[in-house]
């Protein structure tokens, strides 16, 4: 096998390592902070609701049949953090507040999946692949990430065929895999 082709999958090799933890980290980055902020004031919109749910019944003996019979709440209190409205379901003593999650409709996946007031000890549901990939909040992760991969691929392709003749005619041993290291850290 010609050293050419041998530093070619070399690289190959180090450019997909690189690939895959560049992808991690961004991925890792991007779905912690997606919507992290609106998770957060629908938690404490629930709180606030909650709170006011559960003093109601001390003065009117019972609960209230809709959120708007309660006026300690303000009206944007009564929607999650997405700005959809809260749905409220009282049953007989007890109640259960529900947020449709970004997208305002029942079922859903990731960031798009109904919570109710119960859930809010667990911790927040996390966007799903597409969900990441699609959302504007998110496209400066996304650039960030493709930005690395060519700068990467450029350093990679100097690795592998830069250099003087003097240098490429005998290469040190393991030149291509330390300046991967390198690369990568």
């Amino acid at each position: 096998m010609s050293t050419l082709v041998k530093r070619l999958l070399i690289a190959l090799g180090a450019g997909i390592v690189a690939f895959n933890l560049t992808a991690i980290v961004a991925w890792e980055t991007g779905r912690s902070a997606m919507d992290a902020e609106a998770r957060e004031r629908t938690e404490n919109h629930f709180r606030k609701v909650a709170y006011e749910l559960d003093k109601y019944p001390d003065t009117q003996h019972r609960l209230p049949t809709t959120l708007a019979e309660v006026r300690e709440l303000r009206n944007d209190e009564c929607n999650d953090g997405w700005g959809n409205p809260m749905v409220y379901e009282p049953q007989g003593k007890t109640y259960t507040l529900r947020s449709l999650g970004a997208d305002g409709k029942p079922g859903g996946e990731g960031i798009d999946a109904d919570r109710t007031h119960l859930d809010i000890a667990e911790k927040g549901q996390t966007p799903t692949l597409n969900q990441f990939l699609s959302s504007p909040k998110l496209s400066v992760v996304r650039q960030n990430f493709l930005t690395c991969c060519l700068v990467h691929g450029a350093l990679w392709a100097f690795v592998v065929f830069g250099g003087t003749k003097e240098n490429t005619k005998k290469p040190s041993p393991g030149r291509e895999l330390l300046m991967g290291m390198g690369l990568i850290v």
